[in-house]
């Protein structure tokens, strides 16, 4: 069997009509409309089947994004690595056209386990091993992100 006569794993998305959602903060969605959606220090596009789902990965982490690693000045007037962080209140979910990526680099991504009954039954999130092209990126939506109590996905 070639690899183009390969079943496709049936959560893939299997026609250019299927869309795919990525979360992202406010701040990253210029940089998002010029260069694409750019893979994250583990080298993947984190993707999911509902816009809600997308947003939800973003609210499980308070909305707070690492941005890097600051001196900062201590009573003593030493100073000390601290975590430069910035908390949003939003998300920036992007609709993907799905046919428009390739499908050698997208794959399902298993989440780790959580009680039973945290993750929708319905949630299928992907990995993308590439750049996705600003010309794959359909709209950009912004969601309010509820504060996250740690008892369910959304």
């Amino acid at each position: 069997m070639s690899p183009s006569d390969t079943p496709m794993s049936p959560l893939l998305p299997t026609t250019t009509n299927d869309f795919l959602y990525h979360a992202t903060f406010p701040d990253c969605e210029e940089t998002i409309r010029q260069a694409g959606i750019i893979p994250s220090v583990d080298r993947v596009v984190y993707l999911s089947n509902r816009p809600e789902y997308a947003a939800g990965f973003i609210r499980i982490r308070n909305g707070f994004r690492l941005l890097g690693v600051i001196d900062v000045a201590t009573p003593t007037g030493d100073t000390e690595k601290t975590y430069d962080i910035h908390q949003s209140s939003q998300a920036v979910v992007c609709t993907i056209l799905a046919g428009l990526l390739d499908e050698a680099k997208l794959s399902v991504h298993k989440e780790e386990e959580e009680p039973s009954g945290f993750y929708p039954p319905d949630l299928v999130s992907f990995k993308y091993s590439a750049t996705i092209n600003p010309n794959a990126i359909l709209s950009f939506d912004r969601f309010k992100l509820k504060p996250f109590t740690g008892d369910s996905f959304l």
